[in-house]
């Protein structure tokens, strides 16, 4: 039985530098492939440190799902651009529809980097290093508020 673990590793983001990518793999018997999700805010997830409000305890979820039985899963967080998270979070085509751009000048709808950020990076290197299962079934992309709106945009681009 592999033991509960959670790594930090740093992935590279476009003309952004490096980004923090957490991933919570459970407890699980060697060789099990487990169900998946890709979360946004990563820094909410595991920490209570890396925010104001204190973390979502998502493992602990995790945990308590896997010990009733319910069942079991690799959670991926990865962390917003901070300054630049609602604008990295809202795909352009909604940003343009919503005109956003009305209630602050600096907001650039990127969503679509973040998008490809998390299909061509994230997920690969998700994919490669531990042991998650890749189909439809067993892959899952979450998020609150505009990390649900991006969620939802990359669910059904997808």
């Amino acid at each position: 039985m592999a033991d509960a673990k959670l790594h930090t590793i740093k992935l590279p983001y476009p003309d952004k530098g490096d980004r923090n990518v957490w991933v919570y793999v459970p407890s699980h018997s060697y060789g099990e492939k487990l169900p998946v999700v890709y979360m946004t805010d990563g820094q909410n997830l595991f920490d209570d440190n890396s925010t104001l409000h204190g973390s979502w305890e998502v493992a602990k979820a995790v945990e308590n799902e896997q010990k009733s039985g319910v069942g079991n899963a690799v959670i991926v967080g990865i962390d917003n651009g901070n300054a630049w998270r609602d604008s990295e979070l809202t795909p352009k085509s909604i940003g343009e529809v919503q005109h956003l751009e009305m209630f602050c000048e600096d907001f650039k709808p990127e969503g679509e980097i973040f998008d490809n950020f998390l299909m061509n990076t994230v997920i690969p290197y998700v994919e490669n290093n531990f042991p998650v299962c890749t189909d439809r079934q067993n892959v899952a992309v979450c998020g609150s508020s505009s990390g649900g709106l991006m969620s939802f945009f990359s669910a059904f681009e997808h």
